[in-house]
């Protein structure tokens, strides 16, 4: 099986940049490409875009680390917080 993939549109689009698809699993994923850490409005955002687009997941990835709050308010919510150590780990699993 594969993921279908596909953006939302760049204003208006409610805290997601990609939706997934893969069966009934629906996942909500935010990428966020900065130089400082990801506060948790990121996190707040995907929370919200999750509940809008009916999604059973939520992610943000960032080029970045994440603020203890971010990393909190995840936890709590039940999203997954991607970093680039998180990525290359994915990206060697794939590779193996």
């Amino acid at each position: 099986l594969a993921y279908e993939v596909s953006r939302t549109q760049v204003v208006g689009d409610q805290g997601a940049d990609l939706i997934l698809r893969m069966g009934s699993e629906k996942t909500v994923v935010q990428i966020k490409n900065l130089s400082s850490r990801v506060s948790n409005k990121a996190v707040q955002e995907i929370v919200a875009a999750k509940r809008f687009y009916g999604a059973t997941k939520a992610i943000v990835v960032a080029s970045s680390s994440y603020t203890r709050s971010a990393i909190e308010l995840a936890k709590s919510n039940d999203v997954e917080l991607w970093d680039q150590s998180t990525i290359k780990r994915i990206v060697k699993k794939i590779n193996d």
